[in-house]
């Protein structure tokens, strides 16, 4: 258990914290101006459990027992609250730039319009934490966990939320331009219109995550698990996905122009009406997916893997089908226009109705309209 007393003489006021077992050591000593502010705050949180709109700028209060308090609009500058236990505490509206959150513990706490732009929250604990409306640029998150933590419309522009756990949390919403969250859990979290552009998510955990209508352009996925994951009117323009798992995932009506998705599994993917106008989707498995109306004009297909798929009304102009696999796809009604084929196999598959106009289908193998 920890506790505070607070101190004074003629010429300076010190404040000294003392930690129960080896290893204590007291605040630094302040200067009346500085610690007179400070020291009343200090007194009466420890008092009443609250300290609504006090400035506790550059205060230590590290390790202390601070559960259930109310700190509502403080201002927590440069305050450090490494190893604070605030679990259950009211901290609406805080304030303050490189505040210390370090392995805190916020289980249940609520930061809702909290102002902590660069705050530290490494390996902290914010599980069902409420952060909404939160403005957390550049704040590091890394090594965290924030299970069914809500950052409902929060900025989190440039955060690092490198290995966390944000499994069932709920970012609907937030500003994620630039965040890293490479290697985290973000299993069934929720993203749907967020806007992650130029995010990072290598290695991470997207199994069940919902981004429905984010926006993803130029975001790095490369490596994620995004088993039925949904990105349905999701925009992954540009997007890096490479060896990303998105089997049976839902990308209906998404637009993935110019995505590099090489080697990517998209096995019994839903891709209804999605444009991958200008796509790489060398090597990619998109066997048994359903591509209906979906575009793949310009886009590369060598040696993709489109054994079984419904593709009727797909528009693939001008796309490269080299070493491709159509055994026993669905491509009636399909444009085919300016196709490029070699290797290209087409036995079993289902082509009535499709224009080839300008196709050279040279390198066709079992075409037969």
């Amino acid at each position: 258990m920890r506790f505070i007393t607070a101190a004074s003489n003629a010429t300076a006021l010190a404040v000294a914290v003392t930690v129960a077992g080896p290893g204590a050591r007291p605040l630094a000593a302040a200067t009346p101006s500085q610690a007179n502010g400070s020291a009343t705050a200090i007194a009466q949180l420890q008092t009443t459990r609250a300290c609504v709109g006090c400035d506790l700028s550059g205060a230590d209060l590290t390790g202390l027992d601070l559960q259930g308090v109310d700190l509502s609009r403080a201002n927590l500058d440069q305050a450090n609250l490494t190893a604070a236990n605030l679990t259950g505490a009211r901290l609406d509206g805080i304030a303050g730039r490189a505040t210390q959150f370090k392995r805190a513990n916020l289980s249940g706490a609520t930061l809702i319009e909290a102002k902590l732009r660069g705050a530290q929250f490494q390996r902290a604990i914010l599980t069902e934490a409420v952060l909404d409306k939160a403005r957390l640029r550049e704040a590091n998150f890394n090594g965290s966990t924030a299970q069914r933590a809500s950052f409902v419309q929060s900025l989190l522009a440039a955060a690092r939320m490198r290995a966390a756990n944000l499994q069932g949390a709920d970012l609907r919403f937030a500003q994620l331009d630039g965040a890293d969250f490479s290697e985290s859990n973000l299993r069934s979290t929720k993203l749907g219109r967020s806007t992650p552009v130029g995010a990072t998510f290598l290695g991470t955990s997207l199994v069940g995550a919902n981004f429905e209508g984010a926006n993803l352009t130029q975001a790095k996925l490369g490596g994620a698990d995004g088993f039925q994951a949904n990105f349905a009117n999701a925009i992954l323009v540009q997007a890096g996905l490479r060896q990303t798992n998105l089997e049976e995932a839902n990308l209906s009506s998404a637009k993935l122009m110019g995505a590099r998705a090489i080697e990517t599994r998209l096995v019994s993917a839903v891709a209804t009406g999605a444009d991958f106008t200008g796509a790489d989707l060398t090597q990619a498995n998109l066997q048994r997916s359903a591509l209906s109306l979906a575009v793949f004009r310009q886009a590369k297909l060598i040696s993709t893997n489109l054994r079984q798929s419904k593709m009727g009304g797909a528009i693939l102009q001008g796309a490269n089908l080299l070493n491709a696999n159509f055994d026993r796809a669905y491509l009636a009604e399909a444009d085919l226009r300016g196709i490029l084929t070699n290797n290209t196999n087409f036995v079993g598959a289902t082509l009535d109705g499709t224009v080839t106009r300008g196709a050279d289908l040279s390198g066709a193998i079992g075409w037969a309209q």
